[in-house]
């Protein structure tokens, strides 16, 4: 329920900035667009995240029938034992990757799919396979975002 309130918010106020950008004069796409279209995509996010809050509490079983869940990811942390690393290390590895790319020559698709892989691989524990599909999913993040910023969006990065 609180991501769907959260996007919800952010859907609003990116679509209300969005809005007071100028319209497109000689193309289809102008600045508003991607915007309008990434606050549309959060706020269709945020009502699947909705939906399936109520679907738990339609569902909900009492509490001494419910089945544990499957995986570290979906059980609740025991008292001391959270894993608060892993947002704090996301948190600094997004304010190395912002503070490289603004004063360092770096290739935007290199350094993206390093900030990518390293913010991804926490969730990988020590699974070779998946670490490896990390690192093959963010080099064509990395790649794939390069190209459409500069070919498609015609934005220099």
């Amino acid at each position: 329920m609180f991501v769907f309130i959260a996007s919800t918010l952010i859907a609003a106020l990116a679509l209300w900035q969005a809005l007071l950008l100028p319209p497109a004069i000689f193309e289809p796409l102008g600045p508003s667009t991607f915007p309008i279209c990434l606050a549309i995509a959060l706020f269709a996010l945020g009502l699947l995240d909705l939906l399936a809050w109520v679907r738990r509490c339609r569902s909900a079983a009492p509490a001494e029938e419910q089945a544990m869940a499957a995986t570290e990811v979906d059980m609740p942390a025991q008292p001391g034992n959270g894993r608060l690393w892993v947002p704090v290390l996301i948190g600094a590895a997004t304010f190395v990757y912002v503070a490289v790319w603004q004063h360092f020559r770096v290739g935007f698709p290199i350094l993206t799919a390093v900030y990518v892989f390293a913010a991804s691989a926490a969730f990988a524990g020590k699974k070779p396979v998946e670490l490896c599909l990390m690192a093959i999913g963010a080099i064509l993040f990395g790649y794939a975002n390069y190209y459409l910023f500069t070919e498609v969006l015609f934005i220099d990065i």
